[in-house]
């Protein structure tokens, strides 16, 4: 299959990009699909429409084994396969692997909150969130990306996003809060 894509990318720099990020996650991603859809097959469709959709991005994607790369495969994967899991009319909840383990990233959600939590509090918290709500976070405050963009992401409309955004912060806020490392 990687063969497949490789042709229909013209630019070599992208091609060079494309196959190492293929070889990188191929296998993580098709985890991760294969643990929500629970099943060989549709998780085979979810990677294959991933990839898909990266290569559309190519432009996007920085380098390859950095954090963020490697969380917006994973992010991209499981939205996809949760959607293709919608459809068939199950839901099943997944924790997404360590995600927020970079110790640089983060920084701008801790301000909205309360100055006085420590980034390791706020990433254990944040870990614990239904992946509805942790993925809408991460997006927006480690990768700093825009609702509509997040919207796209997700495929999602941006009032979507937004409500989303405006719960996960409730129930942030609410964990925090019972947690005791913020006050209300």
């Amino acid at each position: 299959m990687l063969h497949f894509f490789l042709a229909m990318i013209d630019s070599p720099e992208d091609k060079r990009k494309f196959e190492q990020l293929y070889l990188r996650y191929y296998g993580q991603m098709l985890r991760v699909a294969q643990k929500i859809l629970q099943d060989d097959h549709l998780a085979e469709d979810a990677v294959q429409k991933t990839f898909f959709q990266i290569m559309k991005d190519m432009g996007k994607i920085g380098e390859i084994s950095s954090h963020q790369t490697h969380a917006y495969a994973v992010i991209k994967v499981r939205g996809i396969a949760l959607n293709m899991l919608k459809a068939r009319r199950k839901i099943i909840e997944m924790p997404l692997e360590e995600l927020l383990e970079d110790e640089e990233a983060g920084g701008y959600i801790e301000g909205e909150i309360d100055d006085e939590i420590s980034k390791g509090d706020l990433r254990a918290v944040i870990q614990q969130l239904p992946p509805i709500h942790r993925d809408v976070l991460y997006l927006m405050y480690y990768e700093d990306m825009a609702i509509r963009d997040i919207a796209k992401h997700l495929n999602l409309s941006e009032n979507a996003v937004k409500k989303r955004l405006e719960r996960a912060r409730d129930v942030l806020r609410a964990s925090l809060t019972k947690k005791g490392v913020a006050s209300e």
